[in-house]
């Protein structure tokens, strides 16, 4: 079953590759086309494409997308070069597929790639086209049978477009900027004059700029335009084209022009690694010229946008990162607004040492809507490393709180928390308490933290008292805060981070990391919390009680264990150990706020809301902390004022976030006042957001049997 949901190419791609392995393994076939109101318009009439019958016959209606990326085994994973082809026939036969792969051949170990490769482009003959899909093939075969052309394939599309939400993100292996592509255009044409080149490409823009080179260089779409096609029909025989060219120029990452080879068994070329250093030395001095003057040559600040990782790789390159900084704030001052231009500009006044330009990104972002998570979360977690290596520590914290609500998993934020927890005060009130056994040196290979740390050696070693070698940060592994505070952290996890048999590799890996500590309390009561919630109960609550009782004043073993007689119905026992592990851990934020929380659950709303008033004495930026004091608090008449102060900081750290957004309308409705309340869901309306309603963490203990 080929299973995407992206754009044409990619889901036709899956498609081939599904038909491949059908026609050769003798099964069945089939594909998911999600053609909801969110997906391009222009793939929401499948049957603009295919035919009735082979919709019929072959589309996969009654299990979700999400239910079939779940439950089907992904067949690229096979890759046992021990199994014999009856072996897999014998599969086929017991359980379904699914296939993703949409850019190469899935080729299986036993498996002749190149015979692969062509049985693949065969594939095509497979699919029942809809009339006018199979008229415009017919003339398309009749026009450039036997020519010989190339073919240069511009990724544009949702990238550039100012109302699509993929515009919203940077897309550096996608989108390769003009300049490279008129390089290697005229050097194509000075060693062949009589060279043909189709132009495909969605951008007007683009399209005519280029035809202005050469009269060699031809728009592809000039060939459909007498067809009457619609748009998803354009689009599909606008790959066929590219198809039937000799070589095809193109992005590295495009499924669009991916799949066009494969249907034609052409060669395909990555136009910016053909072209020379110096060439492409040449194109950036010529990309920085126009993104610095002449932004009129770009179709508006999202196709500008996408130029910016370019420009700050090519700048850190040769060694004037400061000319890409500036022209991004330049731009930024002049009105530009797509959300990552905050991350990017974070990013470089870390590397560039700019405290002054990295607070005043922050201060910026919070006065403007959240677009994206993922931008938000690099803005603060940039801008964290950056109050690091500037000797900030609490400010460090402070930022990576609020990058870890956005996007809790993010791994620049990861390294965050493991340099500031490592040397940070062990009794200080505002990051997520963990024992400092769990802290592990890591060294890492990738070229991003390798970055980070040649910034934050110098400090690292002076903080460490030696030098620990290149690339090496103290580090939590498994996330094990969000797993020991998951009432406290984001809700913003991946469906995959509690399922059970990833959990169970956690504890694995947790038991190996950590062979030499398992004995001490902190770390065997949290190993026991872990087989808790992969719901090993009997192994779990052993090392969570026997931990306790090997120290009964650590108030790690102590809450870990408040947590366990909770889910025993045990309350009043429960609620005495939370108490004293909070006195234990002096005041931090965090056992107070889990404390607050289970008298909340425990329906003793006045002993949580007395927790909650002394909390708000201790700064901090935890945000999910304020949610549910706000949430708690504004449960009484008499702190209903501090509820909405907290909910309007809450959505004042993370402008436009939907959580903090519903809950702040929550209290305006418990207010009274209804017109502010309906204004927050105008403004989520305006951003394309529906309002949905705020999940509370508040709900009384269910009775243990029903555990």
């Amino acid at each position: 079953m080929a299973v995407r949901n992206d754009r044409l190419g990619g889901r036709l791609g899956a498609l081939l590759n599904a038909i491949r392995l059908a026609t050769d393994y003798d099964t069945s076939f089939s594909f998911t086309w999600a053609d909801h109101a969110d997906v391009s318009p222009e793939l929401q009439k499948p049957q603009e494409l295919f035919s009735e019958k082979f919709i019929a016959e072959h589309r996969e209606t009654e299990r979700s997308y999400g239910d079939l990326q779940r439950d089907l085994k992904a067949i690229e994973n096979f890759r046992d070069p021990l199994a014999e082809e009856q072996f897999f026939n014998i599969k086929f036969s017991e359980v379904d597929y699914k296939i993703s792969e949409a850019m190469i051949p899935v080729v299986m170990p036993w498996e002749d790639s190149s015979t692969v490769k062509t049985a693949l482009a065969q594939s095509l003959l497979s699919i029942n086209f809809s009339e006018a899909v199979s008229q415009a093939i017919l003339k398309i075969e009749a026009e450039f049978s036997g020519s010989s052309l190339t073919a240069y394939h511009l990724r544009r599309g949702d990238i550039i477009d100012p109302h699509a939400r993929p515009s919203n993100v940077l897309w550096p292996d996608k989108y390769v900027p003009s300049v490279f592509y008129e390089k290697h255009i005229k050097r194509t044409i000075s060693r062949d004059e009589n060279s043909k080149i189709l132009i495909f490409s969605d951008a007007e823009h683009e399209l005519n700029a280029f035809c202005g080179i050469s009269s060699n260089i031809v728009r592809a779409d000039r060939f459909l335009t007498d067809l009457n096609l619609t748009r998803l029909q354009n689009d599909f025989m606008e790959l066929y084209l590219m198809s039937r060219c000799k070589t095809i120029v193109a992005p590295g990452a495009s499924a669009f022009s991916g799949v066009a080879a494969l249907i034609g068994n052409c060669s395909i070329v990555s136009v910016k690694e053909d072209l020379t250093n110096a060439e492409r030395n040449d194109s950036m001095h010529e990309l920085t010229k126009r993104i610095r003057s002449s932004p009129e040559r770009f179709a508006g600040d999202a196709d500008l946008g996408q130029n910016f990782p370019e420009l700050i790789q090519h700048h850190r390159k040769v060694g004037s990162p400061e000319v890409a900084f500036n022209i991004m704030k330049s731009h930024m001052r002049r009105g530009f607004n797509y959300s990552y231009i905050y991350d990017l500009l974070a990013e470089e006044s870390f590397y560039i040492g700019d405290l002054e330009t990295s607070r005043q990104i922050v201060d910026l972002l919070k006065k403007r809507p959240i677009r994206t998570n993922l931008a938000n979360a690099q803005t603060y977690a940039w801008s964290g490393l950056t109050a690091f290596s500037q000797g900030l520590f609490n400010e460090a914290v402070r930022l990576y709180h609020i990058a870890n609500w956005l996007q809790p998993l993010l791994p620049i934020n990861r390294v965050l928390y493991g340099i500031v927890t490592a040397h940070l005060n062990p009794d200080s009130s505002n990051s997520y308490p963990l024992p400092k056994d769990l802290i592990v040196m890591r060294r890492s290979g990738a070229p991003k933290f390798l970055d980070i740390h040649r910034v934050l050696r110098t400090q690292l070693d002076e903080l460490r008292g030696r030098d620990c070698g290149e690339g090496t940060f103290e580090f939590i592994p498994f996330e094990l805060d969000v797993r020991d505070w998951k009432e406290l952290c984001s809700t913003s996890l991946p469906a995959t981070f509690w399922n059970l048999p990833n959990q169970k590799k956690v504890i694995n890996f947790y038991k190996s990391t950590y062979r030499s500590k398992i004995e001490t309390p902190p770390v065997k009561s949290l190993l026991g919390q872990l087989y808790l919630q992969a719901g090993l109960e009997s192994e779990g609550t052993l090392l969570v009680e026997t931990a306790a009782s090997d120290d009964p004043s650590n108030h790690f073993a102590l809450i870990r264990l408040a947590r366990l007689r909770l889910l025993q119905d045990r309350c009043d026992e429960s609620d005495r150990l939370y108490e004293l592990a909070a006195d234990l851990s002096g005041g931090n934020i965090f056992f107070q706020s889990e404390l607050a929380l289970t008298k909340m659950k425990l329906g003793k709303k006045t002993e949580a809301i007395d927790i909650l008033l002394n909390l708000e004495k201790c700064p901090h930026d935890a945000i999910e902390i304020i949610l549910l004091s706000a949430d708690i608090l504004r449960r009484s008449p008499k702190t209903i004022d501090l509820a909405y102060n907290l909910a309007v900081r809450a959505d004042g750290l993370a402008p436009g976030a939907l959580r903090t957004t519903q809950l702040l309308r929550k209290v305006l409705e418990k207010m009274g006042k209804t017109d502010e309340a309906e204004k927050l869901s105008l403004r989520l309306q305006g951003w394309n957001r529906k309002p949905g309603r705020f999940s509370s963490r508040i709900d009384r203990i269910q009775p243990a049997a029903s555990l």
